[in-house]
């Protein structure tokens, strides 16, 4: 493994709003056209509370990126959910699918026009015990070649094939050890990677009858639980993964019987780790040690291209992991977690157990 080395510029504006919840996740309303408008519309989640919500908010980039003149986000409509959240994915700018811990599916409808929110419908437990108990829905994808296709994980160890615009369970996946799902990303229009708490990492074949992993791969130390994936935008076979010990592994599904490289990064738990969606020389990674980490590839002359592949067909920068520059945007720690972060071109946010909200508006790239 390589421990990297972390510089901590002061590189970028930061708006701090306090929301008085815990906030598990965020995400941007997708837009449909780049830098045409000056209003963004995204959505926070909350947990630990006992009255959990998700709330649409607004942030306007109208004033010029300075200190003086930054503004804070407008909240625009909340809404209760019956559970903490555990993930939330927008389907398209209209509907924001939220799965909470009590096993259900919500598919919230986001209406532009009076920026409010409504709950359209809710599939409920999705994920049981073998007693029948209800458990956490702790994941939810989507398949980006069929968006209709919506998989969900939860602590039963299952994933549910969901029709979303039917309402209907297609299917459920099984799992013989029934350890928790921790993650899942859509590699193709048939395969599904997902992630489990017990270091296993299974690729799904969704046209097998029955369906069954088409790969396991196990990491190679005991027990370490990978808690997200992210897949690479234009090369899909390369994925990254942050792990529960702070370690963030790169894996090629080609070559999987080990990670490419593992770099010992965080001090705890990696909650969530991104290529940026544009720009996939950059990665972003969220740990519980209260960093929000910019990885900064461009800077060591390192290239994302099929020509880099050495002769085992690894990724140089890959392999060359000790190149990369890295930053904590935030600065300094926050000394609670950073649970959740969300990009969209230059524009950044993150939350945190702090009951903050971050909104940085001039990414450096």
């Amino acid at each position: 493994p390589t421990l990297c080395s972390m510089a901590a510029p002061d590189h970028c504006s930061r708006i701090l709003t306090y929301t008085g919840h815990k906030n598990s996740k965020v995400r941007w309303q997708p837009q449909q056209t780049e830098n045409l408008r000056e209003n963004f519309l995204f959505a926070t989640g909350s947990w630990d509370s006992k009255n959990n919500s998700v709330v649409l908010w607004e942030y306007s980039s109208k004033s010029p990126v300075t200190t003086d003149s930054l503004r804070e986000p407008e909240l625009l409509s909340k809404i209760p959910v019956s559970s903490d959240v555990m993930d939330m994915y927008f389907l398209d700018k209209d509907r924001l699918l939220v799965c909470t811990a009590d096993g259900s599916l919500s598919v919230i409808r986001c209406w532009i026009r009076s920026k409010t929110l409504e709950t359209a419908f809710t599939m409920e437990s999705l994920h049981q015990t073998k007693g029948g108990q209800t458990c956490p829905c702790t994941c939810v994808a989507v398949c980006s070649f069929s968006p209709s296709n919506v998989f969900t994980g939860g602590e039963d160890g299952r994933i549910s094939v969901l029709a979303i615009e039917k309402q209907t369970i297609l299917c459920h996946i099984g799992s013989d050890d029934s350890t928790t799902v921790t993650a899942l990303t859509s590699i193709s229009q048939s395969e599904l990677l997902a992630a489990s708490s017990s270091g296993q990492l299974k690729l799904w074949d969704l046209r097998d009858k029955p369906i069954r992993p088409a790969r396991i791969v196990v990491f190679s130390r005991q027990r370490v639980t990978t808690q997200c994936l992210d897949r690479h935008p234009t090369q899909p076979h390369l994925i990254v993964a942050g792990c529960d010990d702070g370690s963030i592994c790169f894996w090629d599904l080609r070559h999987e019987k080990q990670p490419i490289n593992l770099i010992e990064a965080h001090y705890s738990e990696v909650w969530e780790a991104r290529f940026h969606p544009q720009h996939p020389n950059y990665l972003f990674t969220c740990s519980q040690d209260g960093s929000l980490w910019q990885w900064n590839l461009s800077s060591s002359k390192v290239h994302l291209d099929s020509s880099m592949t050495t002769r085992d067909n690894t990724f140089d920068w890959l392999v060359s992991a000790s190149k990369l520059d890295v930053s904590n945007i935030l600065s300094t720690s926050t000394n609670m977690s950073v649970n959740s972060f969300d990009i969209q071109s230059s524009h950044m946010l993150a939350v945190t157990d702090q009951e903050a909200l971050y909104v940085i508006p001039n990414l450096i790239m």
